[in-house]
């Protein structure tokens, strides 16, 4: 039986024991994951570091939904400010937590995909962000490309860190990750306004190996 990190880290997350109702989700899932041996091995190891990097993070991260049948498919909730449209006083509205469609698919084994692959913020509705774009279907940029095999729990705290504008690209004239130029001039005439917050995702302890 291993032991638990005595101070569990990002790069500890794969020596991490979940709870005994994460690991029921994990094997629940597991079991109607299809694929080769090694997609369904790499889905599992990232399955159990997302609900791992849940137990770690202090309540800033909840998985509601996790699917591993052909891609990775995962719901989480984020504790992150968000900025939406302008209420009836023409002021940004900051909600406080983002609701987000996680997908994984088989080609970040082999190929740099782009950074709207992986994740869409499904609530709150009508968010005013430069990299995210304005519709139904709310794609999250987190960059022109992301690198072959991204890990998942690096995708759910790049997306903290986007949607908190810790780390956007505002600028209206630049084509990377820019989905929305209304919001983009708007965040680049406001610069004293970012970030929405500056707290981190982990804390400090926790981000051996970054975060």
């Amino acid at each position: 039986m291993s032991s638990q990190p005595r101070s569990p880290t990002l790069a500890t997350l794969v020596a991490y024991a979940l709870s005994e109702h994460r690991q029921a989700a994990l094997d629940e899932a597991d079991a109607k994951s299809h694929g080769s041996f090694t997609w369904r091995h790499r889905k599992r190891a990232e399955a159990h570091d997302l609900l791992a990097l849940e137990e770690i993070a202090g309540g800033r991260l909840h998985v509601d939904h996790l699917d591993l049948s052909t891609e990775l498919h995962a719901v989480v909730r984020l504790s992150v400010p968000v900025p939406t449209l302008p209420g009836r006083d023409g002021e940004i509205v900051v909600e406080q937590g983002a609701v987000l469609g996680l997908t994984w698919p088989d080609q970040v084994l082999s190929a740099r995909l782009p950074g709207t692959a992986f994740v869409q913020i499904l609530a709150p509705s009508h968010v005013f962000h430069s990299n995210v774009l304005s519709g139904p279907v709310q794609a999250l940029c987190l960059g022109v490309e992301m690198p072959v095999g991204i890990k998942v729990t690096e995708l759910v705290i790049a997306s903290y860190r986007a949607i908190s504008l810790q780390d956007v690209q505002a600028d209206p004239e630049h084509a990377a990750g820019v989905l929305d130029h209304r919001a983009a001039e708007f965040w680049s005439r406001n610069p004293s306004r970012m970030p929405l917050t500056t707290d981190p995702f982990l804390m400090p302890e926790a981000t051996e190996a970054g975060s």
